[in-house]
């Protein structure tokens, strides 16, 4: 079985831990940029669709996801802190279109998804 140095070239092209990371930063900021594209353009044609946007916010969080819900023509928007992340629970906010700000709620992901999939029933029986 000829080798013809396949393997020793594979070890030297191979990334450091550092170089991975750097790399999987630029994937997902990539991915994160495309998603956004994605609910902007799906907002500019949505119809009667219900559309829900998730903001990840830290510092003036009302007003970046106001904006962002605005910005992508969204029915509704999800607000989450950066604590969030890694966590089992999160405090999320609901904004409605033409609403203020629905109390804050902290739940574990579970309930999360739970509420989120009722505003979508409640947003879907209002535009009805």
């Amino acid at each position: 079985m000829r080798d013809h140095g396949r393997s020793r070239h594979r070890l030297a092209t191979q990334s450091t831990p550092r170089q991975q990371t750097a790399q999987n930063r630029k994937r997902t900021h990539r991915r994160t940029r495309t998603d956004a594209r994605h609910l902007r353009a799906l907002g500019k044609v949505k119809g009667d669709r219900i559309v829900i946007g998730f903001a990840l916010q830290d510092v003036d969080a009302h007003n970046k996801a106001e904006e962002k819900m605005r910005a992508k023509n969204c029915n509704a928007i999800v607000m989450n802190r950066i604590e969030a992340m890694q966590s089992a629970s999160s405090t999320i906010e609901i904004k409605v279109e033409g609403q203020p700000w629905r109390e804050s709620i902290t739940l574990d992901k579970t309930q999360s998804s739970r509420v989120i999939v009722e505003l979508v029933e409640e947003l879907t029986v209002r535009n009805a």
